[in-house]
């Protein structure tokens, strides 16, 4: 009885690491066009159909990166900022 509680004490953690580390897509597919260096301190947002949009994370950086539909044509990113 004491191995399968010492067992479980030494898995939980280990488990919940794995757990937390799991990639979201929603947050790591607009990221893809941006530099690995870069990506760390980047927000991500998601735009809602009414023209608002949710912040996904926050980042520390000035860049913003979204995803948005990619219609007929058209790239599936675009970069916009101040020259």
């Amino acid at each position: 009885m004491k191995r399968i509680i010492t067992a479980v004490a030494i898995m939980l953690p280990l488990a919940a690491s794995v757990v937390a580390q799991t990639p979201d897509p929603a947050i790591d597919k607009p990221l893809l066009a941006l530099p690995a260096q870069s990506r760390a301190a980047a927000t991500v947002i998601k735009w809602k159909s009414d023209f608002t949009y949710d912040t996904l994370r926050k980042g520390t950086s000035r860049i913003v990166c979204y995803e948005r539909p990619v219609l007929a044509g058209q790239q599936p990113f675009s970069i916009r900022g101040r020259v």
